[in-house]
């Protein structure tokens, strides 16, 4: 079993409280690894505690999962700075988790905080896995094809990222994948029937949470 908690701590990045929930296992050995689950526009850090079933499929892992409040930011300037800096070290001194690299996912927005996130900062995440990814084409530091062709091969995470044959961001993901093929980066990418919704969402975080779990050795 797992705890719920909900956890508002003040964020040197935003400059102001912001709110996270975690899933805290309340039996195991600690160190716990840690999951950062990302959520998408429009929502917020309960989202995958009451759209999804997520709490009962990690039942049984020691494994922290936290879910931060990224408000409509995309996961980017202060709000990567709150994944990165701020959320990391209040876990970090909160609960008893294991140094090292941690797992990283999400949908939609969050999808695309996952893979950004993930792979910019290559040395922290052992494994991203990302549903329904929207991803801009920028051409700079907040477009996904710009930092893969950066990553460390040496220390790229596990990459998996899935869509609905039916979603609208479908074609997102099929570019990327592409991107990544012509880069030579090891990835799994996997297409499934269904749409832009927590049905699709809940049935494949299930996917994600067995890629995580072998990246991270649990």
């Amino acid at each position: 079993m797992h705890a719920v908690v909900t956890v508002e701590f003040h964020s040197a990045a935003l400059a102001r409280a912001t709110t996270y929930t975690a899933f805290v296992p309340d039996a195991g050995a600690p160190p716990f690894a840690v999951l950062y689950q990302l959520h998408g526009a429009s929502d917020d850090h309960r989202a995958w505690l009451y759209k999804s079933n997520l709490l009962r499929y990690v039942e049984g892992l020691p494994l922290v999962v936290v879910m931060p409040s990224g408000e409509n930011s995309y996961y980017v300037d202060a709000w990567e700075r709150l994944v990165v800096e701020d959320l990391a070290a209040h876990v970090a001194r909160t609960f008893r988790v294991r140094p090292g690299r941690a797992a990283i996912g999400g949908l939609s927005m969050g999808g695309y905080g996952a893979i950004r996130i993930g792979l910019k900062y290559a040395e922290r995440f052992a494994s991203i896995f990302a549903h329904s990814s929207r991803l801009p084409e920028s051409g700079d530091d907040r477009d996904v094809d710009v930092v893969a062709a950066r990553v460390d091969r040496a220390t790229m995470p596990a990459l998996a990222f899935d869509c609905g044959t039916e979603d609208h961001l479908l074609a997102d993901s099929r570019r990327f994948h592409a991107r990544l093929d012509a880069l030579g980066l090891p990835h799994e990418y996997r297409e499934h029937p269904g749409a832009h919704t927590w049905d699709y969402w809940d049935t494949h975080i299930r996917d994600a949470i067995d890629w995580h779990t072998k990246a991270l050795k649990l």
